[in-house]
């Protein structure tokens, strides 16, 4: 059986000054957890639902107090997105023009029936609530219309 003696305050230390609870933990967790890091962005990038996969982390960058940007390369086309009436300008808010990217609350819905982001952000605005009451929202691009340096300008936009 190993033993830990003599270092042990050390690693205690070591450990709250890093504020992740562990060294177990993988770098870039440690990374995110750094107080420079201020805002976290959450993105799925293959569609298929990708993004809520990314949302396993999204309550602990929460506990650490980050301000977090979501979004989903999705294969449901955002243009199909909608608001449920003309008077809600906050359930699909169209973000950036060519290539398309919308931001996206619970409230919107899609002709197709197909709108993961709606959904999720409704699941985050009951169990996550933000404090000042705004609700979630999640940018969503048309998985086929977007290459890296398009997504890149438009991320340093956000």
């Amino acid at each position: 059986a190993a033993t830990a003696s003599g270092g042990g305050a050390a690693v205690a230390a070591m450990v709250a000054a890093n504020n992740t609870g562990s060294f177990f933990l993988p770098a870039f967790v440690r990374k995110l957890a750094d107080d420079d890091v201020q805002t976290v962005m959450i993105v799925g990038c293959g569609g298929g639902f990708d993004f809520v996969h990314g949302m396993l982390v999204y309550p602990e960058l929460r506990r650490l107090g980050k301000t977090v940007v979501i979004a989903s390369y999705s294969f449901g086309n955002p243009e199909h997105y909608h608001a449920p009436s003309k008077a809600d300008k906050t359930a699909v808010e169209v973000v950036n023009a060519k290539p398309l990217a919308v931001k996206v609350t619970a409230a919107a819905g899609a002709s197709q029936g197909y709108c993961p982001e709606s959904r999720m952000c409704g699941y985050l605005d009951e169990h996550f609530p933000l404090a000042d009451g705004a609700k979630h929202a999640i940018y969503a691009h048309y998985a086929r219309d977007w290459c890296p340096l398009a997504l890149s300008l438009f991320y340093t936009r956000l």
